[in-house]
């Protein structure tokens, strides 16, 4: 939802300033309302609405860095009820059409419940074709893992691999498109594939976003359909500055 727009819109941010070698440092921020908020093709809200916000920020020498948060609606009262995110990344230009972003993602979740605590950190590389289409890789060195049958494992490594694409059919209106896989190997012994087809439709300061989400069999035996399964989700933004 909008963490991913948050990133997307840096990168592109960043492209610009990178070719334009006179502009200054920019500033961003958004707020949205979403009906879920789903990562790696798996709810975090158990489906429930969410209200989201974040400030962004843009060097001429390709540095990005954000800071991201939402509501939680988990089922359980007891489970986190807000995430924030804080990011660093670095975007280089290759040449006219190909790109390089590197970042570093550090996730918090609270309140701490009874289980030990969801934060956990991500670093991302990603290579990048015309804004268009991106190929990602991701590696956690300390994600916790909590299934649906009550099995928990802490503090394992994880690996995510995912291709995005983003097509503009007019001025304001894009095609989006993802496929995933998230390899929980080191936790479960397994793996699990995830993709996604929506739309977006951007005019002035808002942006109005819906996309139809599905998982494997794999996650679904994992985390439950309430978190796994297919799903549409639809999303409000609005662009402070």
């Amino acid at each position: 939802m909008i963490r991913t727009q948050a990133v997307l819109r840096s990168i592109v941010l960043c492209c610009v300033l990178c070719s334009s070698p006179a502009r200054a440092d920019r500033w961003g921020a958004n707020v949205a309302v979403a009906s879920d908020h789903v990562v790696h093709g798996v709810s975090r809200t158990e489906g429930g609405p969410v209200y989201q916000a974040d400030v962004d920020w843009a060097s001429d020498q390709g540095w990005t860095a954000a800071l991201w948060a939402s509501t939680l609606n988990r089922y359980l009262p007891t489970d986190p009820q807000r995430e924030i995110d804080l990011y660093l990344g670095k975007y280089w230009t290759l040449n006219k059409d190909w790109g390089l972003r590197a970042d570093v993602a550090r996730y918090f979740f609270s309140p701490n419940g009874p289980r030990p605590s969801y934060d956990y950190t991500q670093a991302h590389a990603a290579l990048t074709f015309r804004e268009l289409v991106e190929l990602t890789v991701a590696w956690s060195p300390d994600y916790s893992g909590y299934t649906y049958h009550g099995g928990s494992v802490l503090n394992r490594s994880t690996f995510n691999y995912e291709l995005s694409g983003r097509y503009p059919v007019t001025r304001w209106l894009s095609l989006t498109t993802g496929l995933g896989y998230f390899d929980l190997q080191e936790l479960f012994g397994v793996g699990y594939w995830y993709w996604s087809a929506g739309a977006e439709l951007t005019y002035g300061r808002v942006s109005v976003a819906t996309s139809f989400i599905a998982t494997d069999d794999t996650a679904g035996h994992l985390f439950g359909e309430r978190q796994a399964d297919e799903r549409v989700t639809a999303s409000l933004a609005i662009r402070l500055w």
